[in-house]
């Protein structure tokens, strides 16, 4: 329905589920990632979890894969930002879908 290969959705799970611990929880939008256990990451880069959520856009009826917060993030000059986390799918969908 989005367009989305199942070789591009493995190759970006691969790409962000190898990131080192210390530059994701650098990053607010990858900190997520370093939450995830191994074996979530193997059933969500999976041809069965494709097939199920991502190829069938099933995933957006999971109130939590399309929760977004709204926040802010104070800078090292002492202002403020206004930040906004997605949840780790609904990222990795964009990710692949801009790919």
């Amino acid at each position: 329905m989005l367009g989305i290969s199942y070789e591009t959705w493995l190759n970006i799970c691969k790409m962000y589920f190898s990131l080192n611990n210390l530059s994701a929880k650098a990053y607010l939008q990858w900190f997520p990632f370093t939450k995830v256990t191994a074996d979530d990451k193997e059933y969500i880069s999976s041809q069965d979890f494709y097939e199920r959520y991502i190829k069938t856009s099933s995933f957006v009826f999971f109130p939590d894969a399309m929760q977004q917060s709204e926040n802010y993030l104070q800078k090292s000059d002492g202002s403020f930002r206004n930040s906004s986390l997605i949840s780790p799918i609904l990222y990795l969908v964009l990710q692949s879908v801009g790919k």
